[in-house]
């Protein structure tokens, strides 16, 4: 019985040890991002944070009684603020 918990044992250990190392990745030949930051007019600091008004769209998950993000005021106030145009897709 105490052999089978060894056995037990050890199979777990090497199972989880198999898992973290698959997931690893490590891929060298990974895409290089282009940085495209001075192309709208990026700034460090302050507000708007571009110069060139930029689109980006994500999404994300909401309860079913919050409204609509993109009629939320406060996400139209950071679309004026920042020059950054927002379009969420919500599920």
């Amino acid at each position: 019985m105490a052999l089978n918990r060894r056995h037990a044992a050890l199979a777990a250990a090497l199972a989880g040890t198999l898992m973290f190392t698959a997931c690893g990745g490590g891929s060298s030949d990974a895409p290089e991002i282009e940085d495209s930051s001075a192309e709208f007019g990026f700034h460090d600091t302050g507000l708007p944070i571009v110069d060139k008004k930029l689109d980006l769209t994500f999404s994300g998950s909401k309860t079913a009684l919050a409204p609509d993000f993109n009629t939320m005021t406060v996400v139209k106030n950071w679309e004026k603020d920042t020059n950054v145009a927002l379009q969420v897709l919500a599920w």
